[in-house]
């Protein structure tokens, strides 16, 4: 049975299979056992690519699942509470940052968060906007816990909350999707994006770097970390499941 996720920083997950709620609110419930298949109302793999949620469960290739979900949900849902601290939805809050480059020299803050300067980008051939925090001032990112990481027949919770310097966040929003996410926050770093048909998902955690990439032309997959490879495989289309080498 396919798993369908999504991850909508403004809404919540929706953890079906376990019957584990995250409500907006940030509050969650669960009832034991069951299979970790998780719904909402959108395609999570439009937005992210098909190796952040494959059919079924593989311990081969829970790793890649698990490692990629962390890196695209943080790298979004940061812009969802952006929105929130702001009083905004996701368009809002994107069209309130272009203003500021305009009106107010780049300078914008987020209520409860912190104070950033925006500025414009262009990657792979789309417009975007910067936001780096004030130098030597603390930024506060606090995401609504997400049951994401799977685990044989249970869905752990996966939660976000730091405090630190050296707050960068980069996005590229086509339509309301999003097409590239750069997020650095001290000493963690994560990166999504799809370029010239590769996906490219990045890790950075203290000494720990993980990158996956999935080349949608050949199919093939793989995963790294700290620079050895973990993990050599491709992308079967028919039946949504990495055939590992």
């Amino acid at each position: 049975m396919k798993k369908s996720i999504v991850l909508i920083p403004l809404a919540g997950v929706l953890l079906v299979g376990c019957k584990v709620e995250v409500e907006p609110n940030g509050q969650s419930s669960q009832e034991g056992g069951g299979s970790t298949h998780v719904t909402s109302g959108a395609s999570y793999l439009d937005d992210f690519g098909p190796v952040v949620n494959l059919k079924g469960y593989d311990e081969k290739t829970i790793e890649l699942e698990n490692k990629t979900r962390e890196i695209t949900y943080v790298a979004s849902a940061v812009l969802g509470q952006m929105a929130i601290a702001s009083g905004l939805n996701e368009s809002g809050i994107k069209v309130k940052l272009e203003d500021a480059i305009t009106n107010s020299a780049g300078n914008y803050t987020f209520s409860g968060m912190g104070s950033v300067n925006v500025s414009t980008i262009t990657k792979n051939g789309e417009n975007g906007l910067s936001m780096r925090g004030t130098s030597g001032k603390l930024f506060n990112v606090n995401l609504p816990p997400a049951f994401i990481i799977e685990s044989g027949s249970w869905t752990k919770l996966f939660s976000y909350s730091k405090s630190d310097t050296g707050f960068l966040y980069e996005f590229v929003m086509v339509g309301s999707k999003l097409k590239y996410a750069k997020y650095e926050h001290g000493d963690i770093h994560y990166s999504f994006e799809k370029k010239a048909g590769n996906w490219i998902y990045t890790s950075k955690k203290g000494s720990e770097t993980y990158v996956v990439n999935h080349d949608e032309n050949s199919q093939r997959v793989t995963m790294s970390k700290n620079g050895k490879q973990t993990l050599t495989g491709n992308y079967n289309i028919s039946d949504d499941t990495v055939s590992v080498n």
